[in-house]
């Protein structure tokens, strides 16, 4: 199963500037309230576990609706 989202390069840019913006202002709650907006892509969640605990990649907040899509709420312990 292949999940696809497109989001136009404004509509990124301006996600992406409100990030930097509250985290700049250390609104950290802001920051991951934002990050809750943004669609994680799956291979990107694929490769942070080479690297981050699956707690540190949640806790970063993102979408994480296209990684279960394709690879399942299971997605962590995947190969």
């Amino acid at each position: 199963m292949t999940a696809k989202v497109d989001i136009d390069d404004d509509a990124f840019s301006d996600r992406l500037d409100a990030i930097l913006d509250a985290f700049t202002n250390e609104d950290y709650a802001k920051v991951k309230e934002i990050a809750g907006t943004i669609l994680l892509p799956p291979d990107l969640a694929m490769q942070r576990k080479r690297y981050m605990s699956k707690e540190d990649i949640l806790d970063l907040g993102y979408d994480m609706s296209l990684v279960e899509a394709k690879f399942g709420k299971d997605w962590y312990e995947k190969p």
